[in-house]
C-alpha cells in the first residue's frame, strides 16, 4: 500500500491557488468589515508551506481543496456573533472538503448555513467537531468513527481511504504565529525530510494555508499541536 494515492468513487478534486496580492486584498476587506472582532494576532498574509517535502512512502488521499479565505464566502458570517469564514470557518470548510472527497456536491457556504441552524455545531468561537461529524452523518450520509481515533490509528484509516479531521489547540502555522484553536484535514502519512531530519510526517489539506498543503513531523503534531480530537470519515 506504500506510495499509493487513494481516491473515492465520484471524487472530483478541486484545487485552486490565490496569489499573494489577492490574499492580502481579501484580508484587508475582512479586517475592514469585522473591525475589532478580527483577532489582532492574525497574519497579514496567509501562511505558505510550499514547497511541500516529498513523501517518500506511505499513503496520500486525494482530498479536494476549499479555502476559508475564498472571496465567495470569506466575509459570510457563520454564527450569531458575526464570526465569519475568514476568522472562524476552518470547521465547515474542512467538512466540505471531506464531503467533496466522498462525491457530495457541497460548498463551505452550504455547511455554514446548516451550522447557523443549530447550536450543536459550535464551541465558543468556532466549530464543535463532534457536531460537524453528526452533520456529515445526518445530512449527507457519510459515516464517522463514533469514538475519536488515537494517533496510532491514523495510518490504518488513511490506508483504508478514510480522511481524518482533527481539532487542535495549538496549530503551528509558523514560528511567528500559532492558532489557539484550529480544525484541519489529515490526508497523508509517510516519511519525509524537513531540513536535515528524515522521519514520519503527516500531510494536511488545510483551509487557511496558502495553497492548502502543509506537512509536519508526526512527533511535532503529537507533542505540540494539542490534539483535542481526531475523527475518521468513511462511506
Amino acid at each position: 500500500a506504500f506510495g499509493q494515492e487513494v481516491g473515492a468513487t465520484g471524487n472530483d478534486p478541486l484545487t485552486f491557488y490565490l496569489d499573494k496580492g489577492l490574499n492580502e486584498n481579501i484580508i484587508e476587506a475582512v479586517r475592514t468589515n469585522v473591525g475589532e472582532a478580527f483577532p489582532s494576532n492574525y497574519p497579514t498574509s496567509l501562511p505558505d508551506f510550499r514547497p511541500i517535502p516529498t513523501q517518500q512512502d506511505g499513503v496520500t488521499l486525494a482530498v479536494p481543496l476549499f479555502s476559508q479565505t475564498d472571496p465567495r464566502w470569506a466575509t459570510n458570517t457563520i454564527d450569531e456573533s458575526n464570526n465569519n469564514f475568514f476568522g472562524a470557518g476552518c470547521g465547515p470548510t474542512s467538512l466540505a472538503m471531506v464531503l467533496k472527497y466522498f462525491g457530495k456536491d457541497v460548498t463551505p457556504l452550504q455547511i455554514g448555513k446548516l451550522q447557523r441552524s443549530g447550536i450543536e455545531y459550535f464551541f465558543g468561537v468556532g466549530s464543535f467537531l463532534p457536531g460537524l461529524a453528526e452533520m456529515a452523518l445526518n445530512k449527507y450520509g457519510v459515516q464517522y468513527s463514533p469514538i475519536p481515533i488515537s494517533v496510532s490509528d491514523i495510518e490504518t484509516h488513511l490506508l483504508e481511504g478514510h480522511p481524518i479531521i482533527g481539532s487542535f489547540g495549538n496549530f503551528q502555522f509558523g514560528s511567528g504565529w500559532r492558532s489557539s484553536g484550529h480544525i484541519s484535514v489529515i490526508r497523508g502519512i509517510g516519511r519525509c525530510t524537513i531540513g536535515t531530519r528524515t522521519d514520519t510526517c503527516l500531510y494536511f489539506q488545510d483551509t487557511f494555508a496558502q495553497g492548502g498543503e502543509a506537512a509536519f513531523f508526526a512527533s511535532t503534531v503529537i507533542n505540540s499541536f494539542e490534539i483535542r480530537a481526531l475523527y475518521a470519515f468513511y462511506k
